[in-house]
């Protein structure tokens, strides 16, 4: 091919801006409450090539201790190509203990199934849907521990569960010691937290070459590395701005009930479960977890990634909807005799 001299450094960092690919507009909320779900808007070509999303399983997305899925958000238009999503979202100001967050899921979960069945819905407000419709709990980190609770207290309504890095093993990491410190840190050292963790909620190199799309020609391709590493800063700062200190106490104050209500109900769900961990998580022993989890729930299976970290859904290479169809774990059609509302009502 012929050489092609660099591109101005003007023009470079031009088009770093435009590949530069910080949290969506509206992905944190500011207010204080309550917690509540809502759709992600998939990109055009999703939402082209998709359909209609009311044709396709629901996914319940239950975010992790941030409340706003900031670990996270890069899957979602993956997961809206196979799905009709649903993110719950927790404002940091929200005080909602663990028990109460668990009947948020569990009412829109037993909401949709009801619709699907032929119900009216919450106030009858909803049409009608197809009852053949499987419905999905995706959790990732704190998620996860929602999404157990949320099948075990509603098991005719869950038909799958994906669990990602789960932190039903949160006692048994070093975040369980250190989280009460930094949350009681002064405010000039937990300003500073979030660059802190970063080596330790993912690996940046990773994360930033997952905004290189495949197949880009080398000129491009170091515009969106450079786009990366100014995506990743705005996504740092949004961090800090989603746990601000008396939030993080109280969502590790989650993180322990969660765990402690969860982990006796493991072997009593028998919704079909594929946990997702990566090997090299630093925040969590999600490898060895989740090899605890196939042992102790009677219908899980794994899938451990040897180079992902907790941050795994925002790294390069890894891709939540593909994982969930390669892995067999995709039903576009409920294989159930029982009907819906039978089911939810059980």
């Amino acid at each position: 091919p012929p050489f092609l001299p660099p591109p101005p450094l003007a023009a470079l960092l031009g088009a770093a801006a435009a590949a530069a690919d910080p949290p969506p507009a509206g992905l944190l909320a500011t207010d204080g409450g309550p917690p509540r779900f809502s759709c992600p808007l998939p990109s055009a070509r999703v939402a082209a090539a998709r359909g209609d999303p009311a044709t396709l399983p629901i996914l319940f997305f239950l975010t992790g201790l941030d409340g706003a899925g900031l670990a996270a958000w890069r899957a979602f238009d993956s997961l809206a190509a196979r799905f009709d999503v649903r993110v719950l979202t927790v404002p940091a100001a929200d005080r909602t203990p663990f028990g109460g967050l668990v009947e948020l899921v569990v009412d829109a979960v037993v909401a949709e199934v009801v619709v699907g069945a032929g119900g009216g819905g919450v106030g009858g407000a909803h049409a009608p849907r197809p009852a053949t419709r499987p419905v999905y709990l995706a959790g990732e980190s704190f998620g996860c521990l929602l999404a157990l609770a949320a099948a075990a207290a509603a098991p005719g309504a869950v038909d799958r569960l994906v669990l990602v890095n789960p932190a039903t093993c949160f006692s048994k990491s070093p975040w369980a010691a250190l989280g009460p410190a930094a949350a009681a840190a002064p405010p000039q050292v937990y300003a500073a937290l979030p660059w802190l963790l970063a080596p330790a909620l993912g690996n940046p190199l990773n994360i930033i070459a997952g905004r290189v799309t495949p197949g880009a020609s080398p000129r491009d391709a170091l515009a969106q590395l450079a786009g990366g590493v100014a995506g990743l800063l705005p996504q740092l700062d949004a961090l800090g701005d989603a746990l601000p200190a008396a939030t993080l106490s109280h969502r590790l104050e989650l993180l322990k009930t969660g765990e402690a209500a969860v982990n006796p109900l493991l072997p009593s769900i028998r919704a079909r479960t594929l946990v997702v961990a990566g090997a090299r998580d630093s925040l969590l022993p999600s490898a060895r977890e989740a090899e605890r989890l196939v042992k102790t729930m009677p219908r899980c299976r794994s899938f451990v990634l040897p180079n992902a970290t907790h941050a795994m859904l925002q790294e390069a290479g890894v891709d939540l909807g593909v994982i969930i169809e390669q892995k067999g774990f995709y039903e576009a059609v409920k294989r159930t005799s029982t009907p819906a509302l039978a089911r939810a009502a059980a």
